[in-house]
């Protein structure tokens, strides 16, 4: 598919690799009440979405709930501020 378009499959691969250093080095982090970490895409100050995180440190499953302890992860976000972690580095 991409033998005939050399270029696309070039930029694709730069476009994933800039996109799985963003989520390792670059994404905000947050830790649940119940101590679990995910991973943030902030859209604004009241709403972000929720990943799990693999190993590595990528972004994995789009979540709402915490898997561990079930809260409702942007409520306990809007009332555990001190749970953020900031920047990962």
């Amino acid at each position: 598919m991409h033998a005939g378009r050399p270029g696309e499959y070039l930029a694709a691969a730069f476009e994933n690799e800039c996109q799985e250093r963003w989520e390792r080095e670059e994404a905000e982090r947050w830790s649940c009440p119940c101590r679990f970490t995910f991973g943030l895409h902030v859209w604004s100050e009241k709403r972000a979405n929720f990943y799990t995180l693999t190993d590595t440190g990528l972004f994995d499953t789009d979540v709402t709930n915490c898997p561990a302890c079930n809260r409702n992860l942007n409520k306990a976000r809007a009332d555990h501020a001190n749970g953020q972690l900031g920047f990962a580095f």
